[in-house]
């Protein structure tokens, strides 16, 4: 028995070992957009933290496309400081999920506020899968990344203001419908 644990337990630390840096921060940041989503689409988030959570992600999408963007093989600092930006924001998460404002924004604030994480989980997704099977080269990662940042901090912009327009939201819809073209299709587009 503690031989087969044994076994188990090394083979997973192997796999880990072998996994790009790269597909794992992706994948990392995938996990927390669509922990995020759902966190929106359950009410556990306002619009308020929200937009504070988005601004911090739109940094760590720039940091990321600055990273992989200059580096075709992370180094160990970058690593550490791309981690480091991950754990931050997923800090910042939990703590948004603790102390709701006491204004939780207009139903239909919300509500885009709900489409667009969604739809930001999912390209994030689609990155992190596209990358792992080498559909996409790092550089057009980080390319990819640098317009989420945008993205993200366009969503931020709108939020910020207590209201989304809907001029801001058609915008934002406009951004993440080129988005995943470019993800699934022509990463040169970004």
């Amino acid at each position: 028995m503690k031989v087969a644990l044994f076994t188990v337990a090394l083979a997973s630390t192997v796999g880990v070992a072998q996994a790009h840096p790269l597909d794992t921060l992706i994948q990392r940041d995938a996990t927390q957009e669509s922990r995020f989503a759902n966190d929106v689409a359950q009410g556990k988030i306002d619009v308020h933290n929200a937009a504070l959570l988005e601004r911090q992600e739109g940094d760590l999408h720039k940091l990321e496309a600055n990273v992989i963007g200059e580096v075709s093989a992370l180094d160990p600092q970058s690593i550490a400081q791309l981690r480091q930006s991950e754990s931050n924001l997923a800090g910042a998460l939990n703590w948004a999920e603790k102390h709701r404002a006491k204004f939780a924004g207009a139903p239909e604030d919300r509500m885009h506020l709900r489409v667009a994480a969604q739809r930001e989980a999912a390209q994030e997704g689609m990155l992190a899968r596209e990358l792992k099977r080498d559909r996409i080269t790092p550089y057009e990662a980080g390319e990819l990344e640098a317009v989420q940042g945008k993205i993200a901090l366009a969503q931020f912009d709108a939020m910020d203001k207590g209201h989304e327009s809907m001029q801001a939201a058609r915008s934002i819809q406009d951004m993440q419908n080129t988005q995943d073209y470019a993800i699934r299709k022509d990463p040169d587009l970004s």
